[in-house]
């Protein structure tokens, strides 16, 4: 957990609770064993909040029922099921549910507060009603190619990550148009429940004032490079979207086409509220014009167990094993945005190579090193046990 690793860390929400906020969390926010620990406080951080809520659905009662290509087996598994009933008796419409009730709260009270909801969706099992699934129509889905070719040209590690689970392996068209069908059905499902707590965002007159931040915790394979979920360095894997909303009385004066982080969120949040937090943090405040700002990007930074990697504007670069020992990849967005032809080794690049392998090596050093404001780190922390499933596993199938 948390504490374990950083006994001294001040999070976001606790960093808001010291300067007087009411801050609630609903649903998920730190770690869950999904579907697991639905209903439950998962791995989460008290000092961080002064209320939690924890609801549980159908999607919980009804684990029996879903379809997993490994039985028993829903979290790290695809897994789906199309289901029936309303949004509200469903975890993340009782999560959209009991948020817009607090909204509702603050705003008769007139409370400053910080309200982080959590929906557990799109996470496997993919569960949503049915209504959701009609949007996405099975003989309109199109299947990634597996890109074999693309594949060869990879690094070993890189080949490895893609090639990781045999049950996601060789998966049949049918039961694959299935999976990104049920996909699309969860992410509907949940698009309506951001909607709705909105909705009453700007009913309660609480818009004018208030950010709103849209984020993930990682991107997701649905069949692209032959893999599926995540754990990849790949575009697919590492991008999330991030949504700002500043509030009505605080409207937007520049653009920007850099990448950035979920770091960033920290300083943006605290600079918006007039928060002070610690300049040893990482992260960027968003809205300071990019002329104001002391820190400076070479691009956004990801790692995944050996490998490194740094998406620039136009370019992806990644590292595998210390110094390269295990090898790179480069991709070129501007004409290979599936980044499908690693040109790693091509000497016609071999500047721009350089240049990008430096720039990683450099921002790859600078996070070896945890910041001052994260306080003690205990680098011997382990994390705990997965919860077991409700149904046992049993041999691998495909429905």
């Amino acid at each position: 957990m948390l504490r374990d690793a950083l006994p001294e860390v001040t999070t976001l929400p606790q960093l808001f609770r010291q300067h007087g906020y009411d801050v609630v969390r609903v649903g998920k926010l730190f770690h869950y064993d999904n579907p697991g620990e639905i209903g439950t406080s998962g791995q989460d951080d008290n000092p961080s909040w002064d209320e939690t809520y924890n609801p549980v659905g159908r999607d919980k009662r009804e684990e029996h029922q879903i379809h997993s290509l490994v039985e028993g087996k829903f979290g790290g598994t695809l897994s789906w099921l199309e289901s029936f009933g309303d949004d509200e008796e469903y975890t993340d419409g009782k999560v959209a549910q009991i948020a817009s009730r607090k909204l509702e709260e603050f705003a008769r009270e007139a409370r400053p507060f910080f309200l982080a909801v959590g929906f557990f969706r799109p996470h496997t099992p993919f569960v949503a009603p049915s209504k959701y699934f009609d949007l996405h129509p099975l003989n309109e889905i199109e299947v990634p190619n597996k890109e074999e070719e693309a594949w060869e040209r990879l690094p070993l590690p890189a080949q490895k990550s893609v090639r990781s689970r045999p049950s996601q392996l060789n998966v049949p068209l049918d039961t694959a148009k299935a999976l990104i069908q049920a996909y699309r059905a969860s992410v509907s499902f949940v698009d309506a429940q951001v909607g709705s707590v909105m909705k009453t965002l700007e009913k309660t007159g609480l818009a004018e004032h208030t950010m709103v931040i849209f984020l993930s915790d990682h991107g997701y394979h649905l069949g692209e490079h032959g893999h599926w979920q995540k754990q990849t360095l790949f575009e697919d894997a590492t991008r999330v979207p991030l949504i700002v909303r500043r509030g009505n009385e605080h409207p937007l004066e520049w653009n920007s086409d850099r990448p950035v982080e979920l770091v960033d969120i920290y300083p943006t949040v605290a600079a918006w509220a007039g928060i002070p937090n610690d300049p040893s943090l990482p992260g960027i405040a968003l809205f300071e014009q990019p002329d104001s700002s002391s820190k400076q990007r070479a691009g956004a930074y990801s790692v995944w167990r050996k490998g490194v990697s740094l998406r620039t504007e136009n370019h992806r670069i990644t590292r595998w094993g210390q110094s390269g020992s295990l090898g790179w990849e480069l991709y070129e967005h501007t004409t290979d945005s599936l980044e499908l032809l690693n040109v790693a080794t091509n000497k016609n690049v071999g500047p721009l190579f350089d240049s990008l392998s430096q720039m990683l090596n450099h921002v790859d050093s600078l996070n070896q090193v945890a910041p001052i404001a994260a306080g003690r780190v205990n680098h011997s922390a382990k994390p705990l046990p997965r919860t077991k499933p409700l149904v046992k596993a049993a041999n691998t199938h495909c429905p």
